[in-house]
C-alpha cells in the first residue's frame, strides 16, 4: 500500500513543484488559508504559478461547500487531540518497559523420530 498524500508530496518536491506556503502566506493570507484548508486536491502543485491562482482557487472553492462544519470541529476537537497522544505514548511506554513479555513457545521437533521415518521411507 502506498499514502498517496505523501506519494504525491515527495513526487512533487522530486519534480521541483512542491508548492511553498510559506510564499503564498506572506503574498496573500487569504489564498493561503484557502489553500490549507481546503481538502486535498493535486491543483495544489500549482500554486507556484501564479497565472493559474484563478484556476486553482475556482478548483478549491468548488470544494468547500461543507468545510465550514469541518473547521469547527476540528477546533473543537484541538485541545484534546494532545491528550489522545500523550495517553498512546504512555500507554505503549509502559507496555514496551514495565510489562512482562508472555514466554514464547517453540515449536521443537523431534529430529530423531523425524529422520527414522525419513530414512524408513527411504528404504521401501
Amino acid at each position: 500500500m502506498v499514502d498517496h498524500f505523501l506519494y504525491s508530496d515527495q513526487l512533487a518536491k522530486l519534480i521541483g513543484c512542491r508548492p511553498c506556503f510559506r510564499k503564498l502566506f506572506f503574498s496573500s493570507l487569504g489564498k493561503w488559508w484557502k489553500a490549507i484548508s481546503s481538502p486535498w486536491n493535486s491543483c495544489q502543485f500549482w500554486l507556484n504559478n501564479k497565472s493559474q491562482h484563478d484556476w486553482i482557487f475556482r478548483t478549491l472553492d468548488s470544494y468547500r461547500d461543507n468545510q465550514n462544519s469541518e473547521v469547527y470541529i476540528f477546533l473543537w476537537l484541538a485541545p484534546v487531540l494532545p491528550l489522545i497522544g500523550l495517553y498512546s505514548y504512555v500507554r505503549i511506554f509502559l507496555k514496551e518497559h514495565f510489562m512482562r513479555p508472555r514466554p514464547v513457545k517453540l515449536c521443537q521437533r523431534d529430529t530423531y523420530a523425524s529422520d527414522a521415518g525419513l530414512a524408513a521411507e527411504l528404504d521401501r
